[in-house]
């Protein structure tokens, strides 16, 4: 059994759920991957440098995004994020506190809760997400026919 998802081991519903989260994570990807990753690289960049980047690979990802779906990496996204998302944010957390680094340790361990709050308003809510589930469980087999995109 693998740890990445297996659209054959699954049914219709539990396929549809799990492609309904994925295409949130998939269309607001540069902010969801960094939930793990932004608390470790305030060891060496200020916080705006991060978000600064984060923008930044949001605007290169937004062309990408739709031309490119992929089962294997949002599967071992979400499983690298979900592994490593708290454990790396405690401990960063706590680690800027020891260090009396009061504001990095603030962003450290809040940061996985304003990216949810970010990805969820920059996904639309849940406007938009239709056309991503669609590929996905396109990507799957299913035979779909494609939304509307406007």
């Amino acid at each position: 059994m693998s740890l990445l998802w297996t659209p054959s081991e699954h049914s219709f519903e539990e396929n549809a759920y799990w492609a309904r989260l994925r295409a949130i994570e998939w269309k607001a990807f540069p902010a969801f991957i960094s939930q793990p990753i932004a608390s470790v690289l305030l060891l060496g960049f200020n916080w705006y440098v991060i978000m600064i980047g984060i923008i930044l690979a949001a605007f290169v990802w937004r062309p990408i995004r739709w031309r490119f779906i992929s089962i294997p990496i949002a599967s071992a996204s979400a499983i690298f994020v979900a592994f490593t998302k708290w454990p790396l944010t405690i401990v960063m957390g706590a680690f800027f506190l020891y260090k009396s680094m009061w504001l990095n340790s603030f962003i450290a361990f809040f940061w996985p809760l304003l990216v949810i709050a970010v990805s969820y308003a920059y996904a639309g809510g849940t406007k938009g997400i239709g056309d991503y589930e669609v590929r996905f469980m396109q990507e799957m087999g299913y035979d779909i026919p494609e939304l509307s995109r406007w």
